[in-house]
């Protein structure tokens, strides 16, 4: 269940929010295509708001790249509003595993751990990088056209393409102008080439569902915190089990190893009302002007510093002077 990152796509690991987050800002008004009117934020403003009542039933396949691999999952879909369930094909790397949401938190069964990770519910998540678009779209750091999609599991869609300043395109979205539910959508690298994407074969807005569909009961199997998996990873790694305090007005949302080649790292991730940043703990050093690079620009800040043989750093939008101030809380 754990997912391993790669550091080149540090600010999209960090923050959760996909390749699209390093689209740089440009100049707002930009002669060449539609500005940030017109019905293309119209069209994500209906995806967002539909997101809470959404209910359906459907099958998915959902491709990513990790590192020089493309993993593959069909995943079984099945939402009523703020609950879901995914549960994944016999063929998928993911096989046995069931996912369950209920709008508080988001519970992952593990067969061949015979546990059940209890974490953040992704929904939130979902809408925050919606939303980041929406944003980017109205400072002109993002452009848009909308086209005919054509037909994707027999609904007739409309095409969201959205490209940086200089026309390139960098994410494309499927989606239903009825209902808004966003059928495809695909994430591509700054030099085009199609990184990650999801796409529905089956869709039925008409579902019957049964309450137990949105439970996961299994007796003997082993519940586990995001704070259980901060101490499960940094002991595998031989890391301290840092964390920023649950004092501080941030949520801790996810924990995972980052695949660094032949160094080892981890990443926490966390979100609060001033916004969204990522903690990393990584051995060795690295260069603070690569790191600046790879924020993406002003949009976002880093702050580093040594620990021994470990770097340590925080990246996120929550401004530099927050990211040095939390980085004396950490223990």
């Amino acid at each position: 269940m754990i997912r391993i990152e790669r550091l080149g796509g540090l600010v999209a690991a960090i923050l959760g929010l996909s390749a699209l987050a390093m689209a740089q800002p440009g100049p707002r008004g930009r002669p060449g295509g539609p500005g940030p009117g017109g019905p293309g934020p119209e069209l994500l403003r209906k995806m967002l708001q539909s997101q809470p009542t959404l209910r359906f039933s459907g099958t998915r396949v959902v491709e990513f790249r990790n590192g020089p691999d493309r993993v593959r999952n069909t995943e079984i879909v099945l939402k009523d509003g703020e609950r879901q369930r995914i549960e994944f094909s016999p063929d998928s790397p993911n096989a046995g595993q069931i996912i369950v949401e209920n709008g508080r938190e988001r519970r992952q069964y593990d067969p061949q751990k015979n546990e059940i990770q209890v974490l953040r519910p992704r929904r939130e998540e979902m809408i925050g990088r919606l939303g980041m678009l929406a944003r980017q779209i109205r400072e002109g750091g993002l452009r848009f056209r909308i086209d005919a999609g054509g037909e994707i599991a027999g609904v007739a869609t409309k095409q969201m393409i959205l490209t940086d300043p200089e026309g390139n395109v960098v994410h494309r979205m499927w989606i239903d102008p009825a209902t808004g539910m966003l059928l495809k959508r695909e994430i591509l690298d700054p030099v085009g080439t199609r990184i990650g994407f999801f796409e529905f074969t089956k869709v039925n807005f008409n579902p019957r569902f049964s309450p137990d569909d949105f439970r996961i009961l299994r007796r003997g199997a082993k519940v586990v915190t995001l704070d259980d998996l901060v101490g499960r990873i940094a002991k595998k790694l031989g890391f301290s089990p840092l964390r920023i305090p649950a004092s501080e007005p941030y949520e801790l949302e996810d924990v995972r190893p980052v695949d660094l080649g032949p160094r080892k790292g981890m990443m926490q991730m966390y979100s609060g009302a001033k916004g969204r940043f990522s903690f990393y703990q990584v051995t060795g050093e690295i260069d603070q002007r690569r790191l600046e690079r790879l924020a993406g620009g002003p949009r976002f800040d880093v702050y580093s510093w040594r620990s021994g043989e470990r770097t340590l750093i925080l990246v996120g939008d929550v401004g530099r002077s927050e990211l040095e101030r939390l980085s004396k809380t950490i223990r």
